[in-house]
């Protein structure tokens, strides 16, 4: 078995702290949200475009979170209109949760202003260089799935 060095360990936060800050926080405080929403609202709304309707367990587990915690962010969302709750037919204790119309559009332009920018944190980097970091991702990303 492989031992875990304290070097390894300090990588794995590292990085995860560096996303976080790179790509996440520094685009939250940039954007002019609307007040009544926050991060996870909005990580929910871009889980559901990118993977379509999901179970409400499957979202909160995306999320990190309880199900019971999940459901009021479900829920501010539906008095939104961005997201609307169906009962599955085959079998009645699971929901499932899917984008509105509205949701849908307003999903699609906050991945559009962060794709922009994401492009301008990546002007820092040469061709070459974005290609072996987007390489990186993928390659950590599979090797992560493995473990899941």
């Amino acid at each position: 078995m492989h031992t875990l060095k304290d070097e390894n360990l300090k990588s794995i936060f590292h990085l995860r702290a560096n996303l976080e800050n790179v790509f996440f926080k520094d685009f939250d405080n940039q954007m002019n949200f609307p007040k009544h929403l926050n991060h996870t609202h909005f990580k929910t709304l871009i889980i559901l475009s990118f993977e379509g309707e999901l179970p409400m367990s499957e979202i909160s587990h995306k999320l990190s979170l309880e199900k019971g915690s999940f459901t009021a962010v479900a829920n501010t969302l539906m008095k939104l209109d961005l997201i609307e709750k169906r009962q599955r037919p085959d079998d009645r204790r699971i929901y499932t949760i899917s984008l509105t119309d509205e949701g849908k559009a307003f999903a699609e332009q906050y991945k559009a202003d962060h794709r922009h920018f994401i492009r301008n944190r990546l002007t820092k980097l040469s061709d070459a260089e974005r290609e072996a970091y987007f390489t990186s991702v993928r390659t950590i990303n599979a090797l992560t799935e493995k473990m899941v």
